[in-house]
């Protein structure tokens, strides 16, 4: 038997009894699944699942080691090898006897989670943050096209979800940015401004924005073209409302 098999399975089982209930439909969950990368090249995950949120395919990959030693920066680097060429590939390690320091840093930064078998009994945590990734950004996300403003906790320094939304008696509005300065300028001319932050706007997040606009008729959505020197110089601030059908052909289509 190949070593870690009898770990992957219970992954796979784990994962299984999680994703299958009525809130999370068009979920897959496989062993052993060799995905193809961008290379042409086959990877084999030891347990992949995919599942759709909003429209769009939450893709991801989990890799066993039932190790009797921590895990090494190699095992991790190997893995995160995969995931380059694989890209929209989340990644999450599974270790029988956690980490090297140096594996966790590495991972870290890669932004691979890495839990042990004996934090499986909160990997319903995990899932949610993987959700959580899809439907909003975080501080690691480049804006592909667009940048927002975002309310954050201050105890945890995590987006809360809310969006900023200017202050239109008329309509609300979430303004979306062409580049990071222009958000940032703007949120300096907030009142709470400490409240809030710059993000970047991922397509699955983008995704969302869209099916959220079409199923409220109170929010819309709005891009600003101005630039950082333009807002910097005074120039009137205004936004150009946009249908999230148009902004999903346009930019995710």
């Amino acid at each position: 038997m190949k070593q870690g098999a009898t770990l992957e399975g219970f992954i796979q089982f784990v994962y299984e009894k999680l994703l299958s209930n009525e809130e999370m439909k068009d979920v897959d969950v496989r062993k052993n699944y060799f995905y193809e990368g961008n290379s042409g090249v086959k990877h084999e995950f030891d347990v992949y699942y995919e599942m759709k949120v909003a429209k769009n395919i939450h893709k991801i990959a989990i890799e066993c080691k039932d190790y009797q030693a921590p895990v090494e920066k190699r095992d991790v680097s190997e893995f995160y090898g995969k995931l380059m060429d694989c890209p929209g590939v989340q990644g999450i390690m599974v270790a029988q006897n956690g980490y090297r320091p140096t594996a966790e840093q590495y991972a870290n930064h890669y932004n691979i989670k890495t839990i042990t078998t004996k934090e499986l009994p909160n990997i319903c945590q995990i899932a949610a943050m993987d959700i959580k990734r899809v439907l909003l950004p975080d501080k690691e996300t480049v804006g592909k096209p667009f940048w927002c403003i975002m309310e954050i906790d201050k105890d945890s320094e995590m987006t809360t979800g809310n969006y900023f939304i200017l202050p239109d008696k008329n309509k609300k509005i979430i303004p979306l940015f062409l580049s990071k300065k222009a958000a940032e300028e703007v949120r300096k001319h907030i009142l709470d401004k400490e409240e809030y932050q710059v993000y970047g706007i991922r397509k699955e997040n983008l995704g969302f924005l869209c099916d959220a606009y079409k199923l409220t008729s109170e929010v819309k959505l709005g891009i600003c073209p101005l630039l950082s020197s333009m807002i910097q110089k005074g120039a009137d601030f205004f936004v150009i409302e946009i249908d999230g059908k148009e902004l999903r052909q346009e930019f995710l289509e």
